[in-house]
């Protein structure tokens, strides 16, 4: 959503097209416009997972539920949606009403009806090392420590196999978990939903 700051600066640079204009090549200005997200939990990626998968996608959403997204796009990895049934997309609107509508009803999509959720935007990439979540880096972080390999209580410098007796890091015997989604890899994998 646009802030006060961002119709400022484009109308400060609207009004001052002349100066700048000449430093660009351009067609046409257009003004940002606001979007609104949300989240659809369960799309299967047997049905959507291609290269026009998410253009089906959008016509079912448009054709089934009368609304039309702006865009749409996976929330995880391609490598990623090889392994599972379904996944999460993350799907655009550029009114308010459209989103509600699609966040009071289901979504119907290959006459599934679909879980929804307003999209949050990550604040920031960084990921803490103390306790695994993401928004903070770990200078000043007051929470639990947890360990990136097995999602334990103990810092991962202290992560001990029982068997071979290795620490701080993992081995054969490690049984990976993450404490982000609880999938079966470490807490800063790429294989993470959680992970953008």
């Amino acid at each position: 959503m646009l802030t006060t700051t961002d119709n400022y600066n484009a109308d400060f640079l609207t009004q001052h097209e002349k100066i700048w204009s000449k430093s660009f090549k351009y067609s046409k200005m257009l003004k940002d416009s606001a979007w609104y997200k949300i989240v659809a939990h369960g799309v299967p990626t047997e049905i959507f997972n291609f290269a026009k998968g998410l253009d089906l996608l959008k016509q079912e959403i448009e054709i089934y539920n009368g609304i039309h997204p702006i865009a749409i796009n996976w929330l995880s990895s391609s490598q990623n949606r090889e392994e599972k049934m379904h996944a999460l997309v993350v799907i655009a609107f550029n009114s308010e009403k459209a989103m509600q509508k699609a966040l009071n009803k289901r979504l119907l999509v290959a006459g599934i009806p679909l879980k929804t959720a307003i999209f949050e935007q990550k604040k920031s990439a960084e990921q803490c090392l103390k306790c695994q979540q993401f928004g903070h880096i770990t200078k000043g972080c007051k929470n639990l420590a947890v360990c990136q390999l097995c999602s334990q209580n103990h810092p991962t410098r202290l992560h001990t196999c029982k068997i071979c007796e290795i620490v701080g890091e993992s081995c054969i015997h490690t049984i990976l978990i993450c404490s982000n989604c609880n999938g079966k890899h470490a807490a800063n994998s790429k294989e993470c939903d959680i992970v953008i």
